[in-house]
């Protein structure tokens, strides 16, 4: 979740969507149903939480545990949004309200849209929202809190419209043309079909968050327990885990709702994911810090700092301490590019969440086989923020959404330090394969290889413990 903001959607809404047919200029419609899901999950107070972060403290410790909104439109398009493009779409309306609702009681139903496939969403609020708060020492006593979107005022009348795209998040500029404002926040096709019914569901947070994922500050000036606006502030927003604000999925007949993109591992991590032909990849990095089994996995630099009068061949250490490091060894970086494992990690078969693994050599060749020419540059993130210049070929056409994340190389001697390299030029990837039977020290593990350069993907082999990236595919 975002770790700040009081009222302000922008930047909000995570909406995710799946694959969809052509654009269709028959006569030919379908039925779409928009609908809110109920959000976050209570759970029981507990007697160790303070009402007051200070004894006679006006200040209140809450949670977030819903909002109300005033949707007045919701459309969507056949065309795709994307920063540059100017809005001279067709638009097709799907409903819209008058007041303002909790998620889950938004109902929105169209029985004539065109069939075909819809590529982008315009939500068009009006300018007010209650959030829907609770004690973090008593999540039965609820607090509404009315503003605005724009954190000018109490409420108005004024809309704000924001538009989804598998780009992102935009807003329309003076210029007429869209504006990116997040691109993490994408909304990805779907299928709308002849005499049959899509529904697009729509809930607060990911789909495995939970209410005490995150904790605001409540002043309450006057001391009455209630929210005044314009005189009580919000202020220190905190998220203990990562994950989208907003969860969209869509029931079209080809996968469940809010199932594709439920992936957790054990940290509490939340991953989207994408269906390319008959898998289901994470279309993120892996950045656990743990196997599934609980054990830790010990820091490059920590492990290496252990080993640093060590002289005996490097085999990346012991099969019970895996060992993982992140990028220039920044940490900001590791929650976007994800971790790099060792071998040694991979090859536990345990690094994956439950029910997902690191794919196999045959795996990594069927996904090549299906993307045929120009396979590296559908599988990488056409966004420039996450390659080097030229990122050749990049089109993200199946939204697998590679990012250039490199990789630490290393020697065969425990003396080596190692080094960062390829950041933004390549991504590295394992597979789970083995392809030599030697001892451990010479094993040879397939790797698969993404290059700003060219739009390939190349296949290798290698045989010390470097450490790479990790896309983990459903069992």
């Amino acid at each position: 979740m975002k770790k700040n903001g009081r009222f302000i959607l922008v930047g909000l809404f995570i909406l995710a969507f799946f694959n969809g047919c052509n654009k269709s200029d028959s006569n030919e419609s379908g039925t779409l149903v928009f609908k809110g899901v109920k959000s976050l999950p209570l759970i029981k107070s507990s007697s160790s939480w303070s009402k007051n972060l200070k004894a006679g403290s006006n200040t209140h410790l809450m949670h977030t545990v819903n909002l109300k909104l005033f949707v007045a439109e919701l459309w969507v398009s056949q065309e795709l949004v994307a920063s540059g493009i100017p809005d001279d779409f067709k638009w097709y309306k799907i409903g819209g309200n008058n007041e303002l609702k909790l998620v889950e009681e938004f109902l929105f139903t169209s029985n004539d849209l065109p069939v075909g496939e819809y590529k982008s969403i315009k939500i068009v609020f009006k300018n007010t929202i209650k959030r829907i708060a609770v004690y973090q020492s008593d999540i039965n006593k609820t607090v509404e809190m009315q503003g605005s979107l724009n954190e000018a005022n109490c409420g108005d009348e004024t809309n704000i419209i924001q538009y989804f795209s598998k780009k992102g998040n935009h807003s329309l500029g003076s210029d007429g043309k869209f504006h990116l404002d997040s691109g993490g926040e994408s909304v990805r096709g779907f299928k709308v079909k002849q005499n049959e019914i899509t529904t697009v569901y729509w809930k607060l947070g990911g789909p495995n968050s939970q209410l005490t994922d995150c904790t605001f500050e409540w002043v309450d000036v006057n001391s009455n327990n209630a929210w005044d606006c314009g005189v009580d502030n919000l202020d220190n927003f905190n998220c203990t885990t990562e994950g989208p604000m907003w969860t969209f999925g869509v029931d079209d007949g080809e996968e469940d709702p809010l199932v594709l993109n439920a992936v957790t591992d054990i940290d509490g991590n939340s991953y989207n994911s994408v269906k390319i032909n008959d898998q289901i990849w994470m279309k993120e990095n892996l950045r656990t810090t743990r196997l599934n089994n609980g054990t830790y996995l010990m820091t490059w630099e920590k492990y290496r700092d252990s080993l640093h009068n060590v002289t005996t061949p490097f085999i990346g250490g012991p099969p019970e301490a895996p060992v993982r490091s992140f990028q220039n060894n920044d940490d900001s970086l590791y929650s976007i590019y994800g971790g790099l494992y060792s071998k040694m990690a991979v090859l536990t078969g345990k690094l994956c969440p439950t029910d997902w693994h690191v794919p196999s050599d045959a795996e990594w060749t069927k996904l090549e086989e299906f993307s045929g020419t120009n396979a590296g540059g559908k599988l990488k993130s056409d966004d420039s923020k996450y390659w080097a210049s030229p990122n050749s070929g990049a089109t993200d056409e199946y939204e697998f959404s590679a990012f250039g994340g490199g990789a630490l190389m290393l020697s065969n001697s425990f003396s080596d330090n190692g080094s960062y390299t390829g950041y933004g030029q390549k991504a590295y990837f394992w597979s789970s394969t083995i392809t030599s039977d030697d001892t451990w020290v010479l094993k040879s593990v397939a790797i698969r290889v993404l290059n700003s350069n060219n739009s390939n993907i190349s296949r290798e082999e290698i045989s010390n413990d470097s450490h790479m990236s990790v896309r983990c595919i459903k069992d």
